[in-house]
């Protein structure tokens, strides 16, 4: 039989109510932990997240930078806002380059057949990539960069973004495969002083003292040119001979009033027109002293060679005597009319020196024409080294892989055309590296060109459809034969 509870006895248990308030006081304890819990959780997945972005971003902006700081060209409007940086490369292999978005990634294209590259990784996405051009002058081109970036992830308490602007500029010299072109006209100079700049493509020099040569590196005039001068009509439109001068017009010496392709003016019997030797005497010297015109070449103080429009005209210098019994050279021409030395009389004929592979020196070659009954004189160019040259046009059309273009396949080219006979007797060692490639569109845009010698073929490219002329110059296969300096002092005597 159970005993009966005394009052004050103690009892050896909890009651209801001092568990159910150990069980709160658990409870609370518990949820304040597992609070603490989530919290500093939600905190690592958004620090993550933000290191994520925080990454890329970086890594993004150091990527633009170092392809914007080493093009040579920013090819893109200027003040336009584009989604694509398009960058132009001294490397081929990498020009163009361009950076640009999609589907949130950012891709990294290097030449115009290369595979894009993505540059972001998928752990974010990034968009609103914008890149716009902007110019200083005189400091480098620059591009402003502008991005969003966001750690890719459906769960919002790791949702993170940043919007990140930037501007690069380039820091390496140019390299140009198209016009030089200001950025505003009649503004800039290059230099500010005489010698500040040596040379431009090592044609054009230039020295302390305001001095340009052309074609020499060491002017001693206001304007020294070593080659060919064209003066009006024929410049930039027939070719000087080596070393030469071709004037359209009349020339004036002593007078400002020319009236004839050259007018001398001046009194003196033989010094209407002199050329001296180092001894100041005339070796060539026209006067009107004797009742007629006169034209005297000397060696020295004799004169060996009269030209005499009213006397005895003689060559005494030699085996060729015009006008004397006694001559010294292998030619005797005597009359006493007017006298043409020709090959032929028919337009068939033909003149073969060495076999068909010979020289022939002269100053100036002229392939005559006769139109209308009244002669034309036309003039071959000259050129420095023995070439081959050809010329052309061809039709760009849209290429899917590289915008417009046109090949110059000179192993599909028929036998006996201008491409096949000129790819045959060029030099085409160095992998065209002796071929000059000079193109001129027929629309606004531009043009140009990559030589793949592998192929046997010259790609031409543009910007848009439409006509491009070429001219193609290289050296001849046997050009080695035919050095510029040959020891041979006869040929046009050129001032020094």
């Amino acid at each position: 039989m159970k005993a009966p509870h005394r009052m004050g006895q103690e009892s050896g248990g909890f009651t209801l109510i001092e568990l159910l308030v150990y069980m709160a006081i658990f409870a609370v304890v518990v949820i304040g932990f597992v609070g603490i819990f989530v919290t500093i959780t939600q905190i690592q997945g958004n620090q993550s997240s933000q290191a994520e972005v925080e990454s890329q971003s970086q890594f993004l902006m150091q990527k633009i930078q170092y392809y914007v700081s080493q093009s040579s060209l920013i090819d893109m409007p200027e003040d336009q806002a584009t989604t694509t940086l398009t960058l132009r490369m001294a490397d081929t292999s990498q020009d163009p380059t361009t950076i640009s978005l999609s589907n949130g990634t950012v891709y990294l294209q290097q030449g115009l057949n290369g595979t894009p590259q993505a540059l972001s990784s998928n752990q974010v996405s990034v968009s609103s990539l914008s890149f716009t051009k902007r110019s200083n002058p005189p400091a480098h081109d620059a591009v402003s960069v502008a991005m969003t970036v966001a750690f890719n992830t459906s769960n919002v308490q790791q949702e993170f973004s940043q919007m990140l602007q930037s501007s690069v500029a380039r820091v390496s010299a140019a390299t140009f495969d198209s016009s030089l072109v200001p950025s505003s006209t009649n503004t800039w100079t290059i230099g500010t002083n005489p010698g500040d700049w040596r040379s431009i493509n090592g044609t054009v020099y230039f020295d302390t003292s305001g001095h340009v040569g052309i074609g020499t590196a060491n002017p001693k005039s206001t304007l020294d040119v070593a080659g060919g001068v064209g003066v009006g009509a024929y410049g930039g439109s027939v070719a000087a001979p080596s070393n030469g001068l071709i004037v359209s017009g009349y020339v004036g010496i002593g007078t400002s009033s020319p009236t004839y392709a050259l007018t001398v003016n001046s009194t003196a019997n033989w010094n209407g027109f002199m050329l001296e030797d180092g001894s100041n005497y005339p070796f060539f010297a026209v006067n009107n002293a004797s009742g007629g015109a006169q034209v005297g070449l000397s060696s020295g103080a004799t004169r060996e060679v009269t030209i005499d429009s009213n006397g005895v005209s003689y060559f005494n210098g030699g085996d060729v005597g015009i006008g004397t019994s006694t001559p010294s050279y292998n030619l005797d021409v005597g009359s006493g009319g007017a006298t043409t030395a020709r090959f032929g009389t028919q337009a068939s004929d033909t003149i073969i020196v060495g076999g068909g592979s010979g020289k022939v020196t002269a100053g100036t070659y002229d392939p005559a024409y006769v139109i209308g009954g009244e002669g034309f004189a036309t003039f071959l160019p000259g050129m420095t080294g023995e070439k081959e040259e050809t010329a052309g046009t061809v039709i760009l059309s849209r290429s899917a892989a590289s915008g417009y273009e046109a090949v110059l396949d000179f192993g599909a080219a028929p036998q006996g055309s201008d491409l096949w006979l000129w790819r045959r007797v060029i030099d085409a060692s160095g992998g065209f590296s002796y071929v000059s490639v000079y193109l001129t569109p027929s629309f606004d845009g531009r043009v140009w060109y990559q030589k793949e010698a592998a192929r046997n073929r010259i790609v031409i490219h543009g910007t848009a459809a439409g006509e491009v002329s070429f001219q193609l110059i290289g050296r001849r296969f046997d050009w080695a034969q035919w050095p510029n300096q040959t020891g041979n002092t006869e040929g046009i005597s050129v001032p020094n």
